[in-house]
């Protein structure tokens, strides 16, 4: 990983600890979800996290036969912090300003949507509620909103 690029996200009090791979979007022009399940993945049309701007991270909640990187992110509170390593070993820590579980179609507008008072957001977002088997996909989103901690 290049040594400005995020490489891995930590957040402790939920016990998450992945890599972070690069995620484009799919022919649906929807996000791009990482290929293995344990890792997350960084939207590259957002900004890197941390830098002026929003920057968007998405995660697999399951997999077929184990939980995937993001399977408690339901359960982050509010203060939390989410700690970003990039490739040169350096850390960013952003902490957690709100938590929202939305239905599937209504996820983009408020996962996309910059706070104005929050000069580098971190956004992340993964499937909860009931899955529905013929559509292969959760009908429900969480999506975190995080704010870059100056330490």
């Amino acid at each position: 990983v290049p040594a400005d690029q995020p490489r891995s996200i930590i957040i402790s009090s939920l016990g998450i600890s992945g890599l972070i791979q690069k995620v484009g979007l799919t022919t649906d022009n929807a996000v791009a979800v990482p290929t293995n399940i344990y890792y997350a993945g960084w939207y590259t049309n957002s900004v890197k996290p941390g830098d002026t701007g929003l920057s968007i991270i998405d995660g697999h909640v399951s997999g077929v036969y184990h939980d995937a990187i993001f399977k408690n992110l339901y359960k982050v509170n509010i203060k939390d912090i989410i700690e970003i390593e990039f490739g040169d070993g350096s850390i960013k820590k952003f902490q957690v300003v709100d938590r929202k579980v939305l239905p599937k179609d209504q996820s983009s507008d408020y996962l996309f949507t910059k706070n104005p008072t929050i000069e580098s957001q971190l956004n992340l977002i993964t499937c909860t509620g009931k899955f529905d088997k013929d559509t292969a996909t959760f009908d429900k989103r969480v999506v975190i909103i995080s704010t870059l901690r100056n330490y």
